[in-house]
């Protein structure tokens, strides 16, 4: 009787073992992540039986998309590192910590949120990045090289690192509280808006391609466009301009430069 009671423990105690190794860790072998917000993982696994299938395509490339695997409700290590496209808009998430284990991740919008930080230093494949209306308070993506599409509007930004982001070719960080705009080392930036800000001065000379740029509602005092000879749209109302140099044979329409409010101080330049 005790052999048996004794067989029937230790069947209980390697059931209970094994149970636990599969909360712990996936048949991938690889840990089980552990969410500081909630709301991120059930948004994933929300989203992982809604689709269809592993891939995601916008109609011009194809992506890898979250799929829970082994439909246990958790995410492996190794389910997110393979991740190349995420959608976690509107789903009132505050904490996206767990952003560095998706190594792979190519598309991130994270807009319609309520997060205060956002880290994705380690996500450095990342092309598209579109985290508007957050609470977020400082931004870094300059090591994102990659990066060609920001979006971060309508948040509470002081501060925004966009150095060395020589992929980079539009922006929009609308609607912040940046007072100094640094676009070192963003020599592929064709569309900027950095429009209701507190700017007060904004060098796009190292732009040589901007075709667009809106830079309304801020306290810029001079404006030097000249070396942007692709220049065809400018917005600059509702700053305290006293000065906007142009490129002679500029692109930007005739009305605005002969027939707008800016035409008093306007200067032509001429670049060899």
């Amino acid at each position: 009787m005790k052999k048996i009671l004794l067989l029937v423990a230790a069947a209980a105690v390697t059931a209970v073992s094994c149970n636990k190794n599969r909360v712990d860790i996936w048949v991938d072998n690889s840990p089980i992540i552990e969410f500081k917000d909630p709301r991120f993982q059930n948004a994933l696994i929300e989203l992982s039986s809604m689709y269809g299938d592993y891939t995601y395509s916008d109609g011009k490339k194809t992506y890898i998309q979250f799929k829970d695997m082994n439909g246990d409700g958790k995410v492996s290590e190794m389910e997110a590192s393979r991740v190349e496209y995420l959608d976690l808009s509107g789903y009132k998430i505050r904490n996206l910590d767990e952003l560095t284990y998706f190594t792979s991740l190519k598309v991130l919008y994270c807009q319609n949120n309520d997060v205060s930080r956002i880290n994705v230093t380690q996500n450095t494949a990342l092309t598209e990045l579109n985290c508007m209306n957050n609470k977020l308070t400082d931004l870094d993506v300059s090591k994102n090289t990659s990066l060609t599409t920001l979006n971060c509007r309508y948040n509470s930004l002081t501060s925004l690192n966009v150095g060395g982001c020589a992929s980079l070719s539009d922006m929009v960080c609308e609607g912040n509280s940046i007072s100094v705009l640094s676009l070192d080392g963003c020599p592929g930036l064709t569309d900027l808006n950095c429009s209701d800000n507190m700017i007060t001065s904004l060098d796009v000379s190292g732009c040589p391609d901007l075709k667009t740029l809106n830079c309304s509602d801020n306290r810029i005092t001079r404006l030097d466009v000249s070396h942007n000879k692709y220049l065809s749209s400018l917005s600059c109302s509702g700053n305290p301009l006293e000065k906007i140099l142009i490129y002679e044979y500029f692109s930007l329409p005739e009305s605005f430069v002969y027939g707008s409010e800016f035409s008093d101080i306007i200067e032509f330049v001429m670049w060899d």
